[in-house]
């Protein structure tokens, strides 16, 4: 089923404007594309974060234009196509999003409107780390999990699992060490009957890594881990076919941390005077503790010995493993810390007030 969206010309962006505009509005909008026009207000194509993510990967930054990012090739439709002939376009090209464009002129946007009922049922194990003390976000951790301190009215581990399951991943393992029997007690082995819940019992702390030792997997297949302290929107099943596509070894979600600065920015040559830089944009890439790893990595982990991510995937590099990032987005929180854990907080008052 596709629809005509109302809104179309929010999301239409001018090829001057930067890639950090154009990410400020994918951000805000639910509709995961952007149309671009030219200086003559002419169509010239398409971005979504696929595009972003491209064009950060070849070294671009926020401050490029975004018209480093457009897809000059998208493909678009004249208004007069009937609707099942559009629908068939999506299915044949995998989009969810068409362009209405005649003479060149934007003149809507068609969307796809069931947008889980395609994610295809994945086989791959995703592994929560859930056995760490919280002792960041102690006294709220003195008797509880961290992975059960409450957002909305639900734990985190919940809001992750609920997430895992719309992404159609069925296989969770969950990682305890720490005031173990909550968790077990809550989700039991088949949280909501529509998925396998299993667990590996660290009998000592094994560090953010270290327990995927003991788990049986083919050096074929990959693995989903995430650690249990993030209450996030990442697309997994975007994440899964990022690494899949690209032959990846290891493939790190990096969320897009960018910032403007309150104050002009001089430029000098030795002593003289450039130019000023207004509200300059900076951005970093924040490791947000989701990872595909492939099987045949897990070799390289020892049974039973403590081993935290950054000495695992140095050790990753130096076997001349395929890394790649995966520049994201979505909104992301790390609850592990209290000021991160009240912003979650908000975001999810506002999440359901929206709804």
């Amino acid at each position: 089923m596709i629809e005509k969206i109302k809104n179309f010309k929010d999301i239409i962006l001018s090829e001057n404007q930067t890639i950090h505009e154009a990410v400020l509005i994918l951000q805000k909008k639910a509709l995961q594309i952007l149309l671009i026009k030219n200086k003559n207000n002419n169509y010239l194509g398409t971005v979504t974060d696929g595009d972003i993510r491209r064009s950060l990967l070849k070294k671009n930054t926020l401050n490029n234009k975004i018209v480093t990012a457009v897809n000059k090739k998208s493909i678009y439709v004249n208004k007069t196509l009937p609707k099942v002939f559009v629908l068939e376009l999506m299915k044949k090209y995998s989009i969810n999003s068409i362009p209405i464009i005649s003479k060149k002129k934007i003149l809507g946007l068609y969307k796809k409107v069931d947008d889980f009922e395609n994610y295809k049922k994945h086989n791959e194990k995703v592994v929560i780390m859930a056995g760490g003390k919280g002792t960041r976000l102690l006294p709220l951790t003195k008797k509880i999990p961290k992975a059960m301190i409450k957002i909305g009215g639900k734990p985190i581990l919940e809001h992750t699992i609920l997430s895992i399951i719309k992404y159609n991943f069925n296989n969770i393992i969950i990682s305890v060490n720490h005031l173990s029997s909550q968790i077990k007690s809550f989700f039991g082995h088949g949280y909501a009957k529509i998925a396998k819940i299993s667990y590996i019992n660290e009998k000592k702390p094994l560090g953010t890594v270290g327990s995927l030792s003991l788990i049986n997997i083919n050096n074929s297949e990959n693995l989903i881990l995430m650690n249990c302290d993030i209450y996030s929107g990442i697309n997994l099943n975007d994440l899964l076919i990022y690494h899949k596509k690209n032959n990846a070894d290891v493939t790190i979600a990096a969320k897009v941390d960018d910032r403007i600065s309150d104050y002009g920015i001089i430029r000098s040559s030795g002593k003289k005077f450039k130019l000023f830089e207004e509200k300059m944009a900076y951005f970093d890439l924040i490791n947000t503790g989701i990872y595909v790893i492939k099987g045949s990595c897990i070799k390289y982990l020892k049974k039973n010995k403590k081993i935290d991510i950054p000495e695992f995937f140095t050790l990753l590099k130096n076997k001349k493993k395929n890394i790649l990032i995966y520049p994201t987005y979505e909104y992301w929180y790390d609850i592990g810390q209290k000021k991160n854990y009240n912003k979650a907080r908000k975001h999810r008052v506002t999440k359901d007030t929206n709804e």
